[in-house]
């Protein structure tokens, strides 16, 4: 109930909630509601339901609750994204449901996939994970290090190991390569004779 008799004696005591406005009228901070300079029209908007129970949303944090978000159509109204249920802006009817058995249970899931999410993200940012192998790395580095550490006479001893072994390989080749030719079907060795013979026509023409 408001205390005051006139509009100035109103907007000293509740300054913090009612201002005047250029175009002379008394604005609510809270709702944004506008009424005229009447201590009549103030008062009886000042104690309505409306007001007390705007009031009491204003002073309720409701952002430490991180499910309950503003609905996206009714303004009213708030959501729930684990029920999928719409809230009235009424602390009371808030906190009864946060508290509910049926929330409970489905924040502590949600916020267990959310704990398992965020140790997946460190242990790549770590190099634990499959993004990034540490120990690959370090065996890599070790065995760089190894081969820096091998004697030059060992190095040029190894290198012509590997050139031996890979002339060993293309002779190799060869030699399959000869097979192969030896084993030509009848009709070609039968073209390769006919062409031998022409051969030996042209010279003895000329």
């Amino acid at each position: 109930m408001s205390e005051a008799a006139t509009v100035a004696d109103f907007l000293q005591i509740y300054k913090e909630e009612f201002v005047l406005t250029p175009s002379n009228k008394v604005r609510s901070v809270i709702t944004g509601h506008e009424m005229s300079v009447s201590i009549e029209v103030i008062n009886s908007y000042f104690n309505s339901k409306k007001y007390k129970m705007a009031t009491q949303w204003h002073a309720f944090n409701v952002d430490e609750y991180d499910y309950i978000i503003p609905h996206k159509s009714d303004k009213t109204k708030m959501w729930c994204q684990l029920t999928q249920k719409p809230l009235n802006k009424i602390p009371e009817q808030i906190l009864k449901h946060v508290n509910g058995k049926k929330y409970i249970r489905l924040k502590n899931e949600q916020d267990q996939i959310k704990e398992e999410h965020r140790n997946r993200e460190d242990k790549n940012c770590d190099g634990e994970g499959d993004g990034f192998d540490i120990d690959f790395m370090q065996s890599l580095a070790d065995a760089s290090s190894d081969e820096d550490d091998v004697p030059d006479d060992k190095k040029e001893m190894d290198i012509m190991f590997e050139e031996e072994s890979l002339t060993g390989e293309v002779c190799n080749d060869i030699n399959r390569d000869t097979q192969s030719s030896k084993r030509k079907s009848p009709n070609e060795s039968v073209k390769f004779n006919a062409n031998k013979s022409k051969k030996k026509l042209k010279k003895a023409e000329r």
